[in-house]
């Protein structure tokens, strides 16, 4: 990331992509975390700033991965979350250690441009992101111990 996160902000960032994407065995495992946790993310912002505000976050983290990640250049931004089918072509054919590489980076990149524009405020969003996840009873377990 550019931008050097508070330590807890970081640490709640490295918790959820552990959780979701990070100690997740295979790509369509990966996959389905990163689109669990985006979902949240999207949910938990669009209460703040809005439909028309998240999905400016958003497009503003894609074009930034982009840039560090050329498997993301067709990526594109959907209603509530990013275009997974999308996304999953693009990581057709590349590994786990790949996937992981790139889809932690995107996640990386969306919390960079929401701690740009609303600081302090982040916080609340991972965690609210959180409690959808749990809620859903998505993205828990599956850390690398279950490898």
């Amino acid at each position: 990331m550019e931008g050097k996160l508070p330590e807890e902000l970081d640490a709640a960032l490295q918790q959820l992509t552990e959780r979701c994407i990070a100690g997740r065995a295979t790509v369509e495992e990966q996959l389905e975390g990163a689109e669990n946790l985006c979902s949240a993310y999207w949910g938990a912002l669009e209460t703040l700033i809005g439909q028309t505000g998240t999905r400016a976050v958003f497009r503003r983290a894609v074009s930034m991965a982009r840039r560090k990640h050329a498997l993301l250049s067709s990526l594109e931004v959907m209603d509530e979350c990013i275009d997974i089918r999308r996304l999953g072509e693009s990581l057709q054919g590349e590994g786990p250690d790949r996937s992981r590489a790139v889809l932690v980076g995107l996640m990386e990149e969306l919390v960079q441009v929401v701690y740009g524009l609303l600081g302090p405020v982040l916080m609340p969003v991972l965690q609210e992101a959180e409690e959808k996840l749990e809620e859903r009873a998505q993205c828990s377990g599956g850390g690398k111990e279950d490898l």
